[in-house]
């Protein structure tokens, strides 16, 4: 039996990287049960002292999410690899069904840098929230109260969800672009 060393590339980076992300979310929970403080009403209640612990775990734990990200950028890039090579055999070298798999191709295109552009900003992301945690953000308004905790959490919050609307918007986009223009032209595929 043979195998494609590209096909294999990237299913074994992927493999690898969620592997580091499940032993990464296996730690900060290892952590979170082994604290006896752990309170879901700390959390809600934004509660200084909790997520000072809490940013101080995650903080610990940013190289094996910085490995986790890193190789997921990457295979995505060597899952396009063999996608595009797909893509030019069926068509006979640009030769049959151009249209076709000229859009296999675009969206493959599409679909992994979209990936590839999520995970870096959601790094980007991480690595600022990480470094900001490290200044003094326990007197932002000079009543030493910890605004800085809490507004630190919040943007982790908000933050954390932008890669599932990044696809969101990527389908929305494709929608608008081939689906809507399409629909008058294959009428009879609609239901």
């Amino acid at each position: 039996m043979r195998f494609d060393l590209t096909c294999l590339n990237a299913a074994l980076l992927f493999f690898i990287a969620n592997v580091v992300r499940l032993i990464q979310n296996l730690v900060e929970l290892k952590h979170y049960l082994n604290k006896e403080e752990f309170s879901w009403e700390k959390w809600k209640a934004l509660d200084v002292n909790y997520l000072q612990s809490t940013w101080q775990i995650r903080v610990n734990e940013a190289d094996l999410s910085f490995i986790g990200d890193m190789l997921n950028v990457l295979a995505w890039l060597s899952f396009s690899i063999p996608i595009l090579q797909i893509g030019w055999i069926l068509s006979k070298g640009g030769k049959r069904y151009i249209q076709i798999h000229s859009l296999m191709v675009g969206l493959v295109i599409v679909g992994t840098s979209v990936e590839i552009v999520a995970n870096l900003m959601k790094r980007g992301q991480v690595d600022a929230l990480q470094f900001l945690s490290g200044l003094n953000i326990n007197n932002w308004t000079g009543s030493n109260d910890g605004t800085g905790w809490r507004v630190l959490e919040m943007l982790r919050i908000v933050t954390d969800g932008k890669h599932a609307r990044v696809w969101a918007e990527l389908i929305y986009i494709i929608e608008l672009c081939l689906v809507l223009p399409l629909k008058k032209f294959f009428r009879f595929l609609i239901f």
